[in-house]
């Protein structure tokens, strides 16, 4: 294929003259090369997955601290909710008895009976 020509074509000058095809070729190659070379990067399948454990390592670290610190402040507003019931129950207990404090009351002597009435009581054991 050596002493390939083109001739002028519509007024034009020829792209080559006496190109050989070994040269055709890696010209070729070169302008392939270029065009695939300027695709958009990307991560490879190993980069990802190395990523996901990464982020799967951080969060088996963290998510037991943060659930555990969940479940403190679950138990700690429950505890509260109860504290305050038995704060009215026994400002109830007092206004009930027109007495000052609740130590003035008769709950000194029958607990049980009195703190039944001002509470919710499911179950009664005594």
């Amino acid at each position: 294929m050596k002493g390939l020509k083109m001739s002028k074509c519509n007024n034009r000058v020829a792209f080559w003259e006496n190109i050989s095809y070994n040269s055709f070729i890696s010209k070729a190659l070169d302008n392939l090369n270029k065009i695939r070379g300027s695709k958009t990067p990307a991560f490879t399948l190993t980069e990802v997955l190395l990523a996901v454990l990464i982020v799967g390592i951080i969060a088996a670290l963290v998510l037991p601290a943060v659930v555990t610190k969940y479940q403190d402040k679950t138990f700690e507003s429950a505890f509260n909710r109860e504290v305050h019931s038995l704060q009215d129950s026994i400002d109830s207990l007092a206004a009930v008895e027109n007495q000052q404090s609740f130590y003035e009351t008769t709950l000194a002597k029958t607990p049980e009976t009195y703190m039944k009435k001002y509470l919710r009581v499911s179950k009664y054991c005594g």
